[in-house]
């Protein structure tokens, strides 16, 4: 099978995971809100143009991670990674949380998978995931900023990206969603110190961006601050 038809049939299957996963997203919340006996408090969009941009986006997340991984075991892990973190972006942009279904669930499976696909020991990434859990926990404590939810997600991520890959992934996240507190303001939008922001999808970002791209980052700061020295 040629390399491209190899690559198509990944894409396709990316993208029909995605399709199902607002499906799948209102399922959880529901069960969500039936375990705490609480009303559902939240609006999803039950349109089609919904499903069709999910596929879209994960669609062109797939060629990137394919492009980087073809030849790798690694490529699955991605599949499954941008799976995850497109399920995690939709509960959090629809209700504020990020379930433990996805986050738990997540860690598991890819600890498994990184016991036999890693580049690096498996302790590289144990070690990611630690850190990144007493970090964000002990930003959480100490702004009252950082959902436990996000500090789940990036414990998650650790496993996947490894270590400082994980720490510029919340760099990424913190800038992009720094753009879009900027944007809100540029079109009049009322911003504030208490504005509230879901940043599960920032979080996502940056995490996909540094899974793939998270040494090459590296490398082009230290060169950048190196050569104004």
């Amino acid at each position: 099978m040629s390399g491209n038809v190899q690559e198509w049939i990944y894409i396709l299957i990316s993208m029909g995971l995605a399709y199902h996963s607002p499906s799948i997203v209102e399922k959880a919340l529901h069960w969500k809100m039936k375990q705490l006996s609480q009303d559902p408090c939240f609006l999803i969009p039950k349109t089609k143009r919904i499903h069709l941009s999910v596929c879209f986006i994960t669609g062109i997340a797939a060629y990137f991670c394919y492009e980087a991984y073809a030849y790798s075991p690694e490529k699955w892990l991605g599949l499954f990674f941008i799976w995850i973190l497109v399920m995690v972006s939709l509960t959090d942009i629809w209700s504020g949380l990020i379930l433990n279904l996805f986050t738990y669930s997540g860690f598991a499976f890819f600890f498994c998978f990184r016991l036999f696909v890693h580049d690096e020991r498996i302790d590289h990434y144990l070690m990611a995931a630690f850190l990144a859990g007493i970090g964000s926990c002990l930003l959480s404590w100490l702004t009252k900023s950082l959902g436990y939810g996000d500090v789940k997600l990036l414990v998650m991520g650790g496993i996947v990206t490894g270590w400082p890959n994980v720490l510029i992934a919340f760099w990424l996240a913190t800038l992009v969603a720094s753009l879009y507190i900027g944007w809100q303001w540029f079109w009049g939008r009322p911003v504030s110190r208490k504005t509230e922001i879901r940043f599960g999808p920032h979080l996502s970002f940056g995490l996909f961006i540094a899974y793939l791209w998270g040494e090459k980052i590296r490398i082009l700061y230290f060169s950048y601050i190196y050569s104004l020295v």
